[in-house]
């Protein structure tokens, strides 16, 4: 096993986000954490999504395809992962583990959540492992 790092990270404003859609905090979120990983979007080897209720509050359970998708890294492996309130622990354990093996050489770790049903509070983070 090699030897992993977080290399880029960032993190959207909590509140009452009316004005931003689950796309658009995705996307600010994880440009912001590419560029501050000083790496491209073509660079990442796989992306991790860790989020527990995605299908109740924003009516997709599809999540990781989603946002490769937004954010113009299509086609790239991606999974979401559920272990509730762990759910970003997770994701970040995968993007480790497949750095780690060898598997790919930079990942995308993120973590979305959502704590009512009408869109009012928005957490995203984006961690790339090295």
């Amino acid at each position: 096993m090699r030897d992993v790092a977080i290399i880029g990270v960032s993190q959207t404003k909590f509140g009452e986000l009316w004005e931003k859609s689950f796309r658009d905090l995705i996307v600010e979120a994880g440009l912001k954490a590419v560029d501050d990983a000083n790496i491209e979007g073509e660079d990442l080897g796989a992306m991790y999504v860790g989020n527990m209720s995605a299908g109740l509050f924003v009516q997709q359970e599809h999540i990781a395809s989603l946002i490769a998708d937004h954010s113009g890294l299509t086609p790239i492996p991606c999974a979401r992962v559920e272990a509730a309130c762990a759910s970003g622990g997770l994701a970040l354990r995968n993007g480790i583990m497949a750095v780690a093996s060898g598997w790919i050489r930079h990942c995308s770790a993120r973590r979305w959540g959502k704590v009512c049903p009408s869109e009012v509070v928005f957490e995203f983070d984006m961690v790339h492992t090295f």
